[in-house]
């Protein structure tokens, strides 16, 4: 699974993208905010879930998801889980921020 890590400042650069992974591999092997968490589901509960199923993790790295609690956390789980298992953290840097 692809589990893609934004903040929703940065929808309009991460969307097109999503979109386009969805194509390419289907939407159920894609975890996006936009189509993976249903209104009235536990946010930390399903993005949990989402990131126990992840193969690649795209961490889209701007100066307002460095300030997001919640794209740390994911990209820290991610990072964490990728010293034990075969998983590829991918940042990618969609402004003049500094990448941690």
């Amino acid at each position: 699974m692809i589990f893609i890590s934004h903040t929703h400042s940065d929808k309009n650069i991460v969307e097109p993208i999503a979109n386009k992974l969805a194509e390419l591999y289907g939407k159920e092997q894609i975890f996006y905010d936009s189509w993976s968490i249903q209104p009235g589901e536990g946010i930390i509960d399903i993005i949990n879930k989402g990131l126990s199923k992840l193969d690649v993790i795209f961490y889209f790295v701007s100066n307002e998801s460095l300030k997001s609690k919640m794209v740390e956390l994911e990209w820290q789980n991610a990072l964490f889980k990728s010293t034990g298992e075969n998983i590829k953290v991918i940042p990618v840097r969609i402004d003049n921020c500094l990448v941690p």
